[in-house]
């Protein structure tokens, strides 16, 4: 999984996995917080700070997709903690082996993230 210091110390979190399940119909997307005070924005205003999935040359999943954002932990304000986010596959825009960007809402991407089932 790559990782990008400039995204985790502006957005106080870092990217783990992008995951495909259900027979590919829904994408997981985890990620672990770093700084509890910056990644509060990407947990607020609904789906609007989701970030988007990006296939390069292909499809883009909207923040809009998303089903559930889970808390694997008690406390929300823990460092390392960890959250899920689902979002509907619509036509299978992406799939395991292929890789994406993960698109922040004020631009910043993370490039060339593996999609694994």
């Amino acid at each position: 999984m790559p990782t990008d210091a400039v995204i985790e110390d502006a957005w106080g979190i870092r990217f783990v996995t992008v995951r495909v399940l259900a027979s590919s119909g829904l994408i997981d997307v985890r990620y672990q917080i770093l700084d509890p005070s910056k990644a509060d924005r990407l947990h607020s205003k609904g789906t609007e700070n989701l970030p988007k999935l990006h296939v390069p040359g292909g499809s883009t999943v909207l923040p809009q997709s998303a089903m559930f954002h889970f808390h694997t932990t008690a406390n929300p304000d823990a460092v390392a903690r960890g959250f899920d986010i689902l979002y509907g596959n619509q036509r299978g825009a992406l799939r395991a082996g292929t890789t994406v960007d993960i698109v922040l809402a004020d631009g910043m991407k993370l490039k060339n993230v593996p999609v694994t089932d």
